[in-house]
């Protein structure tokens, strides 16, 4: 079996460390330099001290948050060995979608190479240097050259980048390309995931259950394109577009979830699957009313409430503790992003305290 033993005992000497409600709560209200003092008595001091030299304030806080996150996840990785770290890479291997596609979007969108690196955060293989090489490229063709030439962010992944390549040149159909690279994605970590068994359960169950809350969001936006009119039916290419591979909602599920009749009917089929369950509530209050956008943030909370909840329903010695870590500090850099945003623009501590994901 894998030894989680040294790496989940590092993890959970760390987890003290993380900042709680109670510390995230009395950073509400702080301007954006306060908050960047406070942060500087905790773990994230060096982070600070590191930060791109010139920035200040609020992109000084940005930037101290992203090398954070990187660097706990990094040194996450760090800590397993054999078995135990492939299974840790494959927990990790959606930093290397996530940053493939900022890259992809900056290309597209033809955004400043420093806009591209903030929406970076270097787990894996793009890192920091990488990421600038790609987005300071002159054309999205050259860009896409050097990732195939580079064989990044993995071999499979600058294969499927290839092979979709022409399509999009074709028809410049950037959720088509988008969509594609996420499910080959999801279905070769899905496959791996597989085969580690019962030892990989964990991990498995985590990305299975975020790979559920992407269709079933992708569905809800797809009956919202229909009832506003902004498609007359939906196609094939359509349904194939928003569903990916690896989740385990039921396809009739995800299609009562698309049908522009009555929401209730989609709440009705969440119901009636088995890996519906944590899916309920949050449908639930957007059947009452109609926010989409309220919706996703609340299947984000179950998301995270799950994963964390693996610190102590878990065994001790599996991989469900750095599930719960990863989820933990990803949490983390959510809510002190709200909270310098809402710092920077001087946002009603009760409105900003509202926007916090607490669990």
């Amino acid at each position: 079996m894998p030894d989680f033993v040294y790496g989940n005992t590092r993890l959970r000497a760390r987890r003290a460390g993380l900042l709680g409600r109670r510390e995230l709560e009395s950073m509400v209200g702080l301007g954006v330099d306060e908050l960047l003092g406070a942060l500087s008595a905790t773990s994230y001091g060096p982070d600070i001290e590191r930060a791109l030299p010139g920035s200040h304030g609020l992109a000084r806080l940005h930037d101290a948050v992203r090398a954070h996150l990187a660097r706990a996840l990094d040194e996450m990785r760090s800590f397993y060995r054999g078995r135990a770290r492939a299974i840790v890479d494959l927990l990790l291997a959606r930093w290397d979608l996530m940053n493939l596609l900022a890259l992809i979007r900056g290309q597209a969108s033809g955004a400043p190479v420093a806009d591209v690196l903030a929406a970076i955060v270097p787990v894996g293989a793009i890192d920091d240097a990488v990421a600038r090489e790609v987005a300071r490229q002159r054309s999205f063709s050259a860009a896409i050259a050097l990732l195939a030439s580079w064989r990044l962010p993995t071999p499979q992944q600058a294969s499927a980048l290839l092979e979709a390549w022409p399509e999009y040149e074709r028809t410049h159909d950037l959720p088509s390309l988008e969509a594609e690279l996420t499910g080959r994605h999801a279905e070769r970590v899905s496959a791996a995931l597989a085969a580690t068994g019962s030892a990989g359960a964990p991990v498995s169950a985590a990305v299975a259950k975020r790979v559920d809350a992407h269709n079933l969001l992708a569905a809800l936006r797809l009956r919202e394109a229909l009832v506003r009119g902004e498609l007359a039916e939906l196609s094939a290419d359509d349904r194939r577009r928003a569903v990916i591979g690896g989740g385990t909602l039921m396809p009739a599920t995800l299609l009562a979830a698309t049908e522009p009749g009555a929401p209730e009917n989609a709440l009705a089929a969440l119901a009636r699957d088995p890996a519906g369950v944590p899916w309920v509530e949050p449908v639930h209050r957007w059947v009452d009313d109609g926010d989409l956008a309220a919706a996703q943030d609340a299947f984000e909370h179950a998301l995270v409430t799950d994963a964390v909840a693996r610190f102590t329903r878990d065994d001790p010695l599996g991989a469900g503790i750095p599930v719960a870590f990863a989820a933990a500090k990803e949490l983390e850099a959510r809510n002190l992003r709200v909270l310098g945003d809402a710092g920077a623009h001087h946002t009603d501590p009760a409105v900003a305290r509202t926007r916090l994901l607490l669990v």
